[in-house]
């Protein structure tokens, strides 16, 4: 596509971006892609109970808005947008007889209209608010569906007018950014590159710094989805859920994200959603054509103002590629900094982890170093309900000093405009719209946190030998006994939950760690854990609990559940197994398939294939490991927790340390072993089983005692 070339005295190239200049959204989406479906699942569950829907809630008016609150009132009026024009041959303007002009290839067709747009900002803020029933519940303007929907070149225009105008910028409520940013419909038809979700977003704001880059989801700042159908008639439209998929692969790539302000325009009604860490608000729709400076603001707004508008964290920066090693005064190699309320900075050197879930588990790790003096640590940045705002840091002071556990450095509470961080800042403004449902999710208040602690390790899985990983669990079990005589119980245990440092191992996350109340053995909750590893018995009584709410939303129908001491070692079993098995070699090496068609025994044997090759050695030590510990859960019973006591679950894992050392430095048993697999492979694993009595089952029972 060719544009005009234009004489602009003293323009940038950005300003001759904007005048002549829009990517062509032709062309044709690539070949497959694959489905939407699971994360659109994983949607509806996370927006259950965490939408706040404008138009739903009695009262409200455009003044107490979120729209309002985000974007920032000017003193533009009505005569200022119609002086915008294309910068085109044939100049057309931007708004036109009382209604946007969409295409710019045109001039909109002169003709009268029975609605009056108004003169002012304050004057639509009015308007909007005594119109408001009127205007919300019969939709829109419907005579603009002759114009052909092309965003950016009006995005374009009206940003270049704003920026150069004579006297415009004096209108804006802020000083314009000199971080230049344009509108893109270049995803329009072909999907922004991503190897799970095909999302095309019709028109997407970006760094122009990045233009000529290859661009992912980590470089939208914002988009404006559009349709022609009326949102306020159903939300299960294709917008809806485009708006919010498109968001959350946005949150993913861009975790440090304070907030997501995204737009619709659905039936010539324009809409604000605004994703945090709580959840979703819309906004009361705006007519287009009738409001045009309410429209104006957004798009400046968005485009013009500090990034911190559209959701940026000022106290966070990550570097795009055009900046990345120009910080002098960070790490070398640094991707950004974040710095805390003291002024101290540290340079971020990678993300380590990001929870996949969408609102209030998004929590991200940062490896970061210390520039004055290169020590490395991780960054923990969290949002967490008020109720446990510093939960996590008394927990780790009260297990400070403790081998094998992360100790806490420094932490404090992210400031926003000079108060703590939270959505109740956000949130608290609709509780007077809707107090009968005060309590529900929607307005539950989470504080931003950031902790910082050591070591920075690596993930568990990084164990650079077989010893290594056995090690490890040892310490994990000592550790674990000396959290307990200090009073407390993780109460979260999974791989995700442990890292290893210079060949040590350490717990991490204490976030649903529990104090363990004097005179008790166990801790109380509604059922705490990550589900592949929680005990079998607090995993049956959690499912209790989630039958009771599917009958009644009473929560004291619902059953507090003791967490033992137990309950965290048999976690500990079930990692330990998925380690043993999963990995075939250390340094995260998986193994291979472990089935009965992959290593039939006949094959095993008769054509000289090492079983031990494809079953990892470590998965038999296991078994012979946990001999006594399963017949022991076989005997009492996943329900009976005082027959099954911690002190039998410590005495399974010393004699798996003392059998381990001998395993790994007496050359006898390593043979005694090698013929253990042996007959292994002529028995077939899916032949061995452990009794309900606790007896052993199969010939090999002898074998297996070697290492008890």
């Amino acid at each position: 596509m060719t544009t005009l070339s234009l004489e602009l005295p003293g323009a940038t190239s950005f300003d001759l971006y904007l005048c002549g200049a829009s990517l062509s959204s032709a062309g044709f989406p690539p070949l497959g892609g694959r489905t939407v479906n699971t994360v659109k699942n994983l949607l509806r569950s996370e927006l259950d109970g965490h939408v706040i829907d404008e138009s739903g809630l009695s009262k409200m008016k455009f003044t107490n808005s979120i729209f309002h609150a985000l974007i920032p009132i000017s003193s533009f009026q009505l005569h200022h947008i119609e002086k915008i024009k294309y910068h085109k041959k044939d100049s057309s303007p931007v708004y036109i007889q009382k209604k946007w002009n969409f295409n710019h290839r045109k001039k909109s067709k002169m003709r009268d209209s029975d609605t009056d747009a108004t003169e002012s900002s304050s004057a639509e803020l009015e308007a909007l608010d005594f119109h408001g029933s009127t205007i919300f519940s019969q939709g829109t303007d419907r005579y603009g569906s002759d114009n052909e929907f092309n965003g950016s070149y009006l995005f374009h225009a009206i940003q270049w007018a704003l920026r150069n105008r004579s006297g415009y910028p004096l209108k804006l409520p802020f000083d314009i950014s000199p971080i230049e940013r344009y509108w893109s419909a270049e995803f329009a038809n072909s999907p922004i590159p991503d190897p799970y979700n095909t999302q095309k977003p019709d028109v997407a704001l970006f760094y122009y710094k990045n233009k000529l880059q290859d661009k992912t989801w980590a470089d939208v700042l914002s988009f404006v989805e559009h349709t022609s159908s009326n949102f306020a008639i159903t939300h299960d439209l294709a917008v809806y859920w485009g708006s919010a998929t498109k968001v959350y692969l946005i949150m993913r790539e861009q975790p440090w994200r304070h907030f997501v302000l995204a737009y619709s325009i659905c039936a010539d009604d324009l809409r604000a959603h605004y994703f945090d860490r709580l959840g979703l608000i819309i906004s009361l729709p705006t007519p287009i054509h009738k409001f045009p400076i309410c429209v104006t603001e957004a798009i400046a707004t968005t485009v013009l103002a500090d990034p911190q508008y559209f959701g940026l964290d000022p106290t966070i920066h990550m570097c795009i590629a055009d900046c990345q090693g120009t910080h002098l005064s960070l790490a070398v190699g640094a991707k950004g900094w974040v710095v805390n309320n003291n002024g101290k900075t540290y340079s971020i050197m990678d993300v380590l982890w990001k929870s996949q879930g969408f609102f209030c588990h998004e929590t991200v790790c940062y490896h970061v170093r210390d520039p004055t003096d290169g020590k490395d640590y991780v960054m923990k940045d969290c949002w967490v309900p008020e109720a446990k705002r510093y939960h996590e840091v008394a927990i780790l002071k009260r297990v400070h000093g403790i081998p094998n556990v992360i100790q806490l450095v420094d932490d404090w509470d992210v400031m926003y405009d000079g108060e703590p961080d939270c959505t109740a800042q956000i949130c608290d403004r609709y509780q007077q719209f809707d107090l009968d449902d005060k309590d529900d999710h929607r307005f539950c208040n989470r504080f931003h946190r950031w902790l910082v602690m050591t070591p920075c390790g690596e993930p568990l899985s990084h164990f650079s030998s077989r010893k290594e990983l056995i090690c490890a669990f040892r310490d994990f079990v000592v550790a674990h006994r000396l959290m307990v005589e200090c009073g407390i119980l993780h109460g979260d245990l999974s791989p995700n939950n442990f890292i290893i440092y210079e060949g040590n191992s350490y717990f991490i996350n204490f976030d649903h760690a529990g104090f363990i109340e004097e005179g008790k053995t166990s801790t109380i909750s509604f059922g705490t854990g990550t589900i592949p590893y929680t005990s079998m018995r607090v995993l049956k009584k959690m499912s209790r609990n989630a039958e009771t709410v599917k009958k009644t939303a009473d929560a004291t129908q619902l059953q507090q559940i003791e967490h033992y001491t137990c309950d965290d070692l048999e976690s500990m079993f079930y990692i330990f197994f998925e380690f043993v098995t999963k990995y075939g070699g250390a340094h995260d090496i998986v193994a291979p398939t472990w089935d009965k068609l992959a290593m039939p025994c006949c094959i095993a044997g008769s054509q000289g294939y090492d079983f031990h090759n494809t079953i990892p050695v470590n998965g038999l030590i296991l078994v012979a490991a946990m001999k006594g510990v399963i017949s022991g859960f076989s005997k009492t019973g996943t329900d009976k927790v005082p027959e099954l006591s911690a002190d039998r679950c410590r005495t399974d894992f010393d004699k798996l340390h003392k059998s381990v050392d001998k395993l790994l430095d007496i050359l006898e048993h390593c043979e005694e072993l090698e013929k253990m697999l042996e007959q292994w492979a002529k028995i077939g694993m899916g032949e061995f089983d452990w009794h309900v009595d606790g007896s052993d089952a199969g010939s090999d029972a002898g074998d297996i005692n070697i290492i008890l």
